[in-house]
């Protein structure tokens, strides 16, 4: 009796150990195709007053219904206008465990706006995990305005790698792009307005010094007292030009008329040589008759020179002064000559 609960113990120990050993090891679910796995990508609202400025903006990865595993790789593709962080494109979530450092694929020169992560398990365990469990690290552009929508969507293939997920350490345990059933793409949406500059300080002008005081230009003819000397311009005479004529032709009728009066007195002095008083008559007659076209002369003369301004009146004296010496010389001679005749 005693023996049989001897070995009723150690069986009982026995199973125990073991229980312990087996609960160690991860949970590895049978798999079968097609499997049912979900990736999501997240939607991030950024204010635009709120982006960073390196720009750099980083979005979780969600992985659900996924069985333990040892590995996987996901394809991304972006929008054109985002950039991929070259340096760090995916980092690991805080908090997952079991991950060794990722990997990356790309073909550049084919697909630059594609790429794809590698997520591997720590050698001897199993990624078992629901939730976000990496980032994809991405750049923004400068040109950023509100509403603007950058989308990252999940690619299927990489040329012609496809994703695939590992149970195990080998290549029958590897499932393909079929046991990924959902793919839920995300991205980037900029909300909120632009910051506003601030205004510009404005600054009291400062005045300017007065410019220096020019000399007046020199006007020629200036005078010194502002006022130019314009040279005076030949005054145009008022009378018509048939006055000079008038005149001209007075002098003519003048000179001709003393001709003839001297030859009248000539002639009447030959006549009646013997007759004093008629002489002296004639003579007398004479002398009033050269007397009165003097007179004559004078008041046309006069009479000009009221239609003619100050300077045509100083030049017209000099013909009338000369007609009137003229006249009284000629009057002179035949007085003269008159008195010779009768001595």
């Amino acid at each position: 009796m005693h023996f049989i609960k001897r070995i009723a113990s150690l069986a009982a120990s026995i199973v125990m150990i073991l229980s312990m050993s087996v609960s160690r090891q991860p949970q590895i679910m049978a798999v079968t195709e097609p499997l049912d796995i979900h990736l999501t990508i997240e939607t991030k609202e950024i204010d635009i007053a709120d982006i960073p400025d390196d720009r750099r903006v980083s979005l979780e990865m969600y992985v659900e219904n996924c069985p333990p595993f040892t590995g996987m790789w996901a394809y991304f593709e972006k929008d054109p206008r985002l950039e991929f962080d070259l340096v760090r494109p995916f980092s690991i979530v805080d908090g997952v465990q079991n991950i060794s450092p990722l990997n990356t694929l790309s073909h550049v020169e084919i697909e630059p706006h594609m790429f794809g992560c590698g997520i591997p398990a720590i050698i001897g365990r199993h990624i078992d995990h629901s939730g976000a469990i990496v980032t994809v690290n991405v750049f923004l552009p400068e040109n950023v305005k509100s509403g603007d929508f950058y989308q990252i969507n999940f690619s299927k293939y990489i040329g012609e790698t496809p994703m695939m997920v590992d149970f195990g350490r080998t290549i029958d345990e590897r499932y393909y792009e079929t046991s990924f059933t959902q793919l839920n793409g995300g991205g980037i949406l900029i909300t909120g307005s632009a910051p506003q500059p601030e205004p510009p300080v404005q600054q009291q002008p400062v005045p300017e010094p007065p410019a220096p005081e020019e000399p007046p230009a020199e006007v020629p003819g200036d005078n010194g007292n502002g006022n130019t000397d314009v040279p005076d311009e030949p005054e145009e005479s008022d009378a018509p030009e048939e006055n000079s004529e008038a005149v001209t032709t007075t002098v003519a009728e003048t000179t001709k008329a003393a001709a003839t009066a001297s030859t009248t007195t000539a002639s009447t002095s030959i006549v009646t040589t013997a007759s004093t008083t008629e002489t002296t008559t004639s003579a007398s007659t004479s002398s009033k008759t050269v007397t009165e076209t003097s007179i004559t002369t004078s008041s046309a003369t006069k009479e000009r020179e009221g239609n003619e301004d100050t300077e045509n009146k100083k030049n017209n004296w000099i013909p009338i002064i000369a007609i009137t010496l003229s006249v009284t010389v000629i009057s002179s001679a035949a007085l003269l000559l008159t008195k010779s005749r009768r001595k």
